[in-house]
């Protein structure tokens, strides 16, 4: 419900003490307490002031479960009281209501700014933002993003779409600022991915600022934009191909073409010297990816820094399904990858992977 119309449904509630208080008439009493309730805990959930609100109602039969024995005075005299009481606490609670409404928001963005969206977000989320539904309106935008990046690339988050899709986004200010160009906008949707992961554990996403809610759209909107100037690119087959190297398993049954990545990755791994173990770290600049065991080598960390995170992400999840790796998740989704036995096999295979170098 907006809080426009909760404001107006709660003075509606107050304004009703009135015929209430000309004569005492308990089961209308009943039938605004309940109605009251209702209303108070869609707007303030089981707040104290609704448990207060409460207290004036049930189990206490002086005003609504009458009872004969009970002196006729004293029941109006305890009716009166609990509805100047009510009366009193509605008030409160309308005052609290349309000062936070004019505190902690701001007048919300006009239709024409609207407008002025990327026409994806705006046919998708202008209708749930001007009534006033902010939280879903936001929701709704990061889904946008979401799924354009599905759509273009098969792959929904940035780091997969700009690692395994090879997406490419036009538009760079020169040709030396490409790679620049092409990081601030995997890690736009990167943040997307992120801000939709973080507003999906509360139930408002902790957005009643119209402003904010704006904001956000802006966002999506921005990054819809320069989604619409892009194209997917598939690495040279042929230097993919001299980028390779052939690995043969332990029981020389079988041989599998590594590129260099994936080589180095093996290095990283038969150069550890405890736990055999990378982890993904989330945050905001995008991911990062940390041995959790001791690396012999450090010159394989600093190469490791250079490496864009998500191509190599990329690739660890491409060894998962060539066998050589395993990997489990966190409970905040974050994965976390393992040798398998046939990666230690080639290892143990390969000497040279195990000094690092």
């Amino acid at each position: 419900m907006k809080k426009s119309a909760q404001i107006r449904l709660l003075k509606a509630q107050i304004d009703k003490i009135d015929d209430l208080e000309r004569a005492e008439n308990y089961d209308n009493y009943k039938s605004w307490h309940t109605q009251t309730k209702l209303l108070l805990r869609e707007v303030l959930g089981e707040s104290s002031e609704v448990q207060e609100f409460n207290m004036l109602s049930d189990g206490h039969g002086a005003v609504v479960n009458c009872n004969p024995d009970i002196n006729a005075r004293l029941r109006a005299k305890t009716y009166f009281r609990n509805l100047k009481k009510c009366r009193s606490l509605l008030i409160g609670i309308l005052e609290f209501l349309e000062s936070k409404k004019v505190s902690n928001t701001e007048e919300p963005i006009s239709t024409q700014a609207l407008g002025n969206l990327h026409k994806n977000v705006k046919q998708k989320c202008s209708k749930l933002y001007t009534d006033e539904h902010y939280p879903e309106a936001v929701e709704k935008s990061f889904k946008v993003v979401r799924d354009r990046l599905r759509e273009l690339t098969t792959y929904e988050t940035g780091s997969e779409a700009f690692g395994k899709g090879g997406l490419y986004i036009k538009g760079a200010s020169a040709e030396n600022v490409d790679n620049d160009f092409q990081s601030a906008v995997k890690f736009l949707t990167m943040a997307i991915d992120r801000f939709r992961n973080e507003k999906s554990h509360t139930s408002d996403g902790n957005i009643n600022d119209p402003v904010r809610a704006y904001e956000y759209l802006t966002l999506s909107s921005l990054a819809m934009r320069l989604l619409d100037n892009s194209e997917v690119r598939k690495k040279n087959e042929q230097s993919k191909r001299q980028n390779f190297n052939k690995i043969t398993t332990l029981n020389r049954q079988q041989t599998i073409a590594l590129d260099i990545l994936q080589m180095f990755i093996l290095r990283l791994f038969g150069s550890m010297t405890d736990l055999r173990e990378l982890a993904v770290v989330r945050h905001m600049g995008g991911s990062t990816i940390h041995p959790l065991g001791s690396v012999s080598n450090p010159e394989l960390l600093k190469e490791l820094n250079d490496i864009d995170s998500g191509e190599l992400e990329a690739n660890l999840d491409e060894m998962v399904s060539l066998g050589l790796l395993t990997h489990e998740y966190s409970s905040r989704g974050t994965p976390k990858y393992k040798l398998a036995k046939r990666g230690c096999d080639i290892i143990k295979q390969h000497p040279e992977l195990s000094t690092g170098r």
